[in-house]
């Protein structure tokens, strides 16, 4: 069903492994451990997935 989701919001590759992380609790810092980046890609990701119109209609 996520995965249903993450492709009708046309998410990256990117975005889709991080909403999964996020999906299971992991902290944005934990994540960018995880994935060798920055937190800072990471909340860029993570505003570029609540951002999506798909996303926010749904959440209203």
């Amino acid at each position: 069903m996520v995965s249903n989701e993450c492709d009708s919001l046309e998410l990256t590759v990117a975005e889709t492994e991080v909403a999964w992380f996020l999906l299971k609790g992991r902290s944005t810092s934990g994540i960018a451990a995880l994935r060798n980046t920055r937190e800072g890609t990471i909340n860029a990701q993570f505003t570029a997935i609540i951002a999506r119109p798909e996303s926010a209609a749904k959440h209203n």
